[in-house]
């Protein structure tokens, strides 16, 4: 059977490896966690690390492209003018 792990014990795994300077070796057999798996996790965690800061940055861009070019009434009443309120509301 296949296990499935939430994105919390991903990113907790991979900083735990980070931070105790383990290898993909080591951390999967403390986990018990296949390599490839602590391999794959460390490398989306380091991909999308950016995002953390580039927030505000991905907000603007995304009004700046609704502002041009979205003409769906309906996406403006759902979301309004202003997209940050809805990237507040999910968390971003």
């Amino acid at each position: 059977m296949r296990s499935k792990y939430n994105s919390t014990f991903k990113s907790a795994l991979v900083i735990d490896m980070l931070q105790n300077n383990r290898t993909i070796g080591e951390t999967s057999a403390i986990y018990q966690v296949s390599k490839i798996s602590v391999c794959r996790w460390k490398k989306r965690l380091l991909q999308s690390a950016t995002l953390i800061f580039d927030t505000q940055k991905s907000i603007n861009s995304l009004q700046n492209h609704a502002n041009k070019t979205c003409k769906s009434t309906r996406l403006l009443s759902i979301f309004g003018a202003n997209f940050s309120n809805y990237f507040s509301a999910i968390g971003l």
